[in-house]
């Protein structure tokens, strides 16, 4: 892998391909990979299962990956 790949680096690397922002990014994490993508992202979230330092680092929580987490708050974001 390359010294400078992540998670993060590739959420950055979509935003500039597609022309959109911080702000109109989201991005889900359960383990210390994916800190750089939630750093690169407005809408964080940590799953409740999550690494307690992703739960500090996200800005909002989702339910555990157990619970289809990822999917229920795309589902709440796309409806609302």
């Amino acid at each position: 892998m390359h010294k400078t790949a992540s998670k993060g680096t590739a959420i950055k690397e979509l935003q500039r391909i597609f022309n959109f922002t911080f702000e109109e990014s989201m991005s889900f994490g359960d383990f210390l990979n994916d800190v750089e993508m939630l750093k690169e992202t407005y809408f964080s979230y940590a799953m409740d299962n999550a690494h307690p330092e992703i739960k500090q680092l996200a800005r909002f929580h989702a339910p555990s990956n157990n619970e289809q987490g990822v999917m229920t708050v795309i589902k709440t974001q796309v409806l609302n």
